[in-house]
């Protein structure tokens, strides 16, 4: 079985891509900020600052990309004018991450498909034009319940979110939550139970 994880920034994603690594399941990983085997892979003009969230982990540099450019826009935001949702344009690029890695899937061929919440609309259409098996990460509540517990600011750009967090879900075979709770918040939107698996469960 081949397996390809993409993350538009890293979060927990290069644990989950270490573990099928050493099943030899990994095809290939990509993600927004990059992680090395060793400190020689970083160029000498590496920011420092960025330099710290770089995580060392055994993964082979050959079955890896870590595109700079979506990382370069996120820190871009930085500079947007006041008025201006620093939320929306945050996913707007991971928006593109994902249109990214979705116009490789064809030619990569991978059986399964790991992408994370709010980077796999893309992704995952092309996945099933190719008949591979979609698994969500989704590491937080269902959106709807988590706006009930903390509501948000209401943006030009939100509907949009919502809109590709609930295709993504569609589209998922099984999605992975942190917990129990998370969990519920995803059969109680309509979610079928059988394809949800809280990875936190007390036994």
């Amino acid at each position: 079985m081949s397996v390809f994880i993409s993350h538009p920034g890293l979060q927990h994603s290069h644990q989950l891509a270490l573990a099928l690594h050493e099943q030899e399941l990994l095809q290939e990983y990509w993600s927004g900020v990059p992680v090395m085997v060793n400190n020689n892979e970083l160029p000498i003009w590496f920011p420092t600052k960025y330099a710290q969230r770089v995580k060392t982990i055994d993964i082979p540099k050959k079955i890896r990309r870590h595109p700079i450019i979506f990382q370069g826009l996120l820190r871009a935001g930085a500079l947007l004018p006041v008025g201006i949702s620093r939320s929306d344009y945050t996913h707007r690029v991971f928006h593109a991450f994902d249109w990214w890695v979705a116009q490789h899937i064809k030619n990569l061929k991978p059986k399964v498909v790991i992408c994370y919440e709010n980077s796999a609309y893309h992704t995952f259409r092309a996945a099933k034009e190719i008949g591979a098996r979609c698994i969500l990460d989704a590491p937080a509540l269902h959106h709807v319940s988590a706006a009930k517990l903390k509501p948000t600011l209401s943006t030009s750009y939100i509907k949009e979110i919502n809109r590709r967090k609930d295709e993504e879900v569609a589209l998922a075979d099984l999605i992975l939550t942190c917990s129990p709770l998370a969990a519920e918040s995803y059969v109680l939107a309509g979610t079928p139970i059988k394809k949800i698996k809280p990875l936190n469960q007390l036994k």
